[in-house]
């Protein structure tokens, strides 16, 4: 435990990732391309996880795509920003 606690916690940021993949592409009130950002760390710690049984994976992938996705709805032009 002491070597991934740290990173666990990440696995809620890469949820949150894939509820905004699911408003872009089901709800469409987030523009695709953040949708597409975000289903790329959802993937992978799906697949890795499964392949591998790392818990703390979610914790190396997910911040770079959350600071992409978050300056994206922050600056772009989505419905839910409006």
């Amino acid at each position: 435990m002491n070597d991934f606690a740290s990173y666990i916690g990440w696995l809620g940021v890469t949820i949150a990732l894939g509820a905004i993949a699911w408003m872009a592409f089901r709800d469409r009130t987030v523009s695709r391309w953040i949708g597409v950002v975000c289903l790329v760390p959802v993937l992978a710690v799906t697949a890795f996880a499964a392949a591998t049984g790392l818990p703390g994976f979610p914790g190396v992938v997910s911040p770079p795509f959350m600071a992409i996705a978050f300056a994206g709805l922050a600056f772009g032009k989505s419905t839910i920003t409006r």
